[in-house]
């Protein structure tokens, strides 16, 4: 594997990512230019986003892990092109994966897996913040250690962000009741420079089974 870091990190001169913005494994940068806005939508800004937002670690790498909502299989792609894991499959619905390897166009709520095939199953958004189990459940279902998935919950002074933010954190205490699941909300920052005062939070869940607790 090549030094992690420097895989997908911007390099310091890169104009896509200016130099003054500071990252780390627990603040979440958003672009403040058109040029960064190029930056993110690229497979390799979805990557540093995947990472930092869930924490992923180089030993993460190391394990089976499954996309959910993977977004055209671009996380697994970059991982791949970059020598930093060929172990990366991704489930989507929405966006064509022809020609791409270990990526199924399959619903998230009737996931095609057997119980416990992948160490790690990870989803970057794309778990709605409402009572639908379904979705989490087949997660859970297919996941051989973990779950972690992103869910945002800026601007929670908007009732229906709030509402739907709230009835997912108690699908979720309902759910580890029930499985024996050990549940973590982990809140993160979301800002545009260090000396910016525009900032919002996002949280994201990690879900451990009970054989790994």
């Amino acid at each position: 594997m090549p030094d992690f870091y420097k895989a997908y990190m911007p390099g310091p001169n890169d104009p896509r990512f200016p130099p003054e913005i500071e990252t780390n494994m627990h603040v979440t940068e958003v672009p403040i230019s058109l040029e960064d806005s190029a930056f993110a939508n690229s497979e390799r800004g979805l990557f540093h986003r995947y990472v930092t937002d869930l924490d992923l670690t180089p030993d993460d790498f190391k394990k089976a892990i499954l996309d959910v909502g993977a977004d055209g299989a671009k996380f697994a792609n970059f991982a791949k092109e970059n020598g930093i894991s060929d172990n990366i499959f991704s489930v989507d619905i929405g966006h064509n994966l022809a020609g791409k390897q270990k990526a199924v166009r399959a619903d998230a709520n009737a996931l095609p897996f057997k119980d416990s095939s992948f160490d790690l199953v990870i989803s970057h958004y794309s778990v709605p913040g409402h009572e639908d189990t379904a979705i989490i459940r087949e997660m859970i279902r297919v996941a051989k250690k973990e779950v972690r998935f992103g869910l945002k919950n800026m601007g929670t002074n908007n009732q229906v962000i709030k509402r739907e933010y709230d009835s997912l954190k108690a699908t979720l205490e309902n759910l580890a009741r029930e499985e024996n699941l050990t549940v973590e909300e982990v809140p993160k920052e979301l800002r545009r420079r260090k000396d910016s005062t525009a900032k919002g939070f996002f949280s994201y869940f990690r879900i451990i089974k009970p054989s790994h607790q």
